[in-house]
């Protein structure tokens, strides 16, 4: 079948996939933004603020398993639909399980000096009280949906992706990750700055730490209305795709087949040197990625001594790099695999994506 034009239901997969994703980390990273204006609030050690930032990891660790299966059983677009709701509504309720409120109100009679919140081992006093265990909950449930919806979009790239297009459609949208760190960095330091003014009325929702998370909560909400319009499971459930379209995306792909995964496979996968590369490459990888979406705030903050707006627009540095790089090298993939093979360029993308990073970081 031709290829159809690029206006079509596919690519609003894309378009609506990538703007699930950059919500997803909007509402992972905003959290390492306005932990420091919490921390000044509430007077948290700095170990009782790991615990806090590290939270989420714990409920995004168990989340993927169950993901693969939800999604596999009821569809890749209810899975990643709802896991990126419920983190939206998770969301909205994160300043309200911290201090019992909606906003959190700052109590200026009990400010102490910021240096004296610095404390490695114990927390300032005269300081208002938070429910640290409340705000560990929500994160780690926060985590635990987020954690489903990777699966559920590989689920999705299986049946939308035709294998031609794959390493750009793949990156279009999974470079939503980035583009989430982006915008989420600056506009957090940005809100968590404020000074709430008087009389502000409903505007007051929308400022400091608390205003970070209601206005991300809110994105996500309104995202999961049009994401349900808008995408589907398959192009077989899709009621306004073209027939052309349909039909080439399908023949691309070909039948699915139904087959059951012995479970010798999974000890195979855990002992086989290929499997065993991939996961300690992406281990690796993520381990770099992650400490930098988690302290990058606060170290520009408080080793460059930035202020919390600025070290917000500091911090995205990496990420642009990332969402230049990653979308215009796979284009290049896609045209390089024909002449040089599948194997050979991943491989090769693989190494220029690891060590790169890895000699940057020791620079």
């Amino acid at each position: 079948a031709p290829r159809p034009a690029p206006s079509s239901a596919r690519y609003t997969f894309v378009v609506m996939c990538n703007l699930g994703l950059a919500l997803v980390y909007a509402m992972r990273c905003n959290l390492s933004v306005a932990a420091q204006s919490m921390q000044d609030q509430f007077g948290w050690s700095e170990p009782t603020k790991g615990w806090v930032l590290s939270a989420f990891f714990v409920g995004y660790f168990f989340g993927q398993v169950p993901g693969g299966w939800l999604a596999t059983r009821y569809g890749g677009k209810w899975v990643f639909g709802v896991g990126v709701l419920v983190t939206a509504v998770l969301t909205l309720a994160l300043p309200v399980a911290t201090c019992g409120t909606l906003l959190c109100p700052l109590n200026t009679t009990n400010a102490t000096n910021a240096s004296s919140l610095a404390s490695w081992t114990e927390p300032a006093h005269a300081h208002e009280s938070s429910n640290l265990t409340a705000l560990v909950l929500v994160r780690i449930l926060m985590g635990l949906c987020e954690g489903t919806t990777f699966p559920a979009l590989y689920a999705l790239f299986a049946k939308w992706v035709p294998p031609a297009e794959r390493s750009r459609m793949v990156a279009w949208t999974l470079v939503g990750c980035q583009l989430g760190t982006i915008v989420a960095f600056p506009v957090s330091g940005w809100i968590a700055s404020i000074v709430p003014a008087p009389g502000a009325g409903l505007v007051v929702y929308l400022e400091r730490w608390p205003g970070v998370f209601y206005i991300f909560g809110s994105a996500g909400v309104l995202w999961f209305a049009m994401f349900c319009a808008t995408v589907y499971s398959s192009p077989a459930d899709h009621p306004r795709i073209a027939a052309a379209e349909r039909r080439y995306i399908e023949v691309a792909i070909g039948p699915a087949a139904e087959t059951r995964v012995p479970p010798s496979l999974y000890l195979t996968l855990l002992t086989n040197r290929h499997s065993l590369a991939i996961f300690i490459g992406h281990a690796t990888c993520n381990w770099a990625f992650y400490l930098m979406l988690t302290a990058m705030p606060m170290y520009v903050e408080k080793m460059l001594g930035f202020d919390l707006e600025n070290a917000g627009v500091l911090s995205v540095a990496p990420y642009l790099g990332y969402t230049c790089l990653a979308t215009a090298a796979a284009p290049i993939a896609d045209r390089l695999i024909p002449t040089h093979g599948r194997r050979r360029v991943r491989i090769g993308m693989q190494l220029l994506a690891s060590l790169l990073p890895a000699a940057l970081f020791i620079i």
